[in-house]
């Protein structure tokens, strides 16, 4: 069943009001029609079940026929994410979007390739998040994960300092696996994933002396666009709600 995102303020009085790129999809891609029902999720994670009561090229008009709690992981992972070129990052937002992340802060390291234009930016973040929201009604999510702002990399220890738990992954870590950093009882958690020629030894030590730990994540060296994947299945098998039934 389709399932589709709203503000608070779009539900009121038993109805939900759907407008702009959404209401397009839902009259000219899907061809919907009056009285075919819909998933609608808000801000606050109630998943509304709606059927179509009226339409026209701009907006479209559901009653709520029934509504519960959304389910969303226990945890709150925040991805810090060296910026990749190409598809890649596409493929990160996608991908980490469907494996539970919270939010995903794109950063420029000293090795990555792709270095967009100052004015191109805001452009690929609108992107971003348009894909993760596709993503997140494909996949069943109650919840939108946030694109944030490119960061630096200095700027991007500071906000992983936040967090209860902060880590790097970096491929020439052989002591630290990631399975022996986690502690049993999570708390916020930020991880940083580096670019395609992965971190400068100069910013795994300056992360390390932030106290943010260096982990490993096993013997294969990881794309760009796996080691999010890898971390993001570890957390739900560690932390999930599957554990709990």
């Amino acid at each position: 069943m389709p399932r589709f995102f709203v503000d608070n303020s779009a539900v009121s009085d038993g109805n939900i009001t759907i407008t702009g790129d959404d209401a397009s999809h839902i009259t000219r891609s899907l061809r919907m029609k009056i009285g075919e029902p819909l998933l609608v999720c808000d801000e606050r994670q109630i998943v509304y079940t709606c059927t179509i009561a009226a339409m026209d090229k701009h907006s479209v008009s559901l009653a709520i026929t029934g509504q519960e709690q959304g389910r969303v992981p226990p945890y709150k992972a925040r991805l810090f994410v060296a910026l990749a070129k190409g598809e890649r990052m596409d493929i990160i937002m996608q991908k980490a979007t469907e494996f539970g992340v919270s939010e995903i802060v794109p950063v420029l390291t000293m090795r990555s390739i792709s270095r967009p234009e100052p004015g191109k930016i805001q452009g690929k973040l609108v992107r971003w998040q348009r894909i993760a929201r596709e993503a997140a009604g494909q996949c069943g999510r109650c919840d939108v994960p946030i694109v944030g702002e490119v960061l630096s990399f200095d700027e991007a220890l500071v906000q992983m300092q936040k967090s209860d738990i902060a880590f790097l992954c970096y491929e020439e870590e052989h002591s630290l696996h990631l399975r022996d950093f986690l502690p049993q009882q999570h708390g916020s958690i930020a991880f940083f994933t580096g670019p395609e020629g992965g971190f400068a030894p100069e910013e795994v030590m300056k992360a390390t002396e932030t106290g943010i730990g260096s982990v490993g994540l096993g013997e294969r060296i990881l794309r760009c666009e796996s080691a999010p994947i890898y971390v993001l299945s570890a957390l739900d098998i560690m932390y999930g709600t599957h554990k709990n039934g």
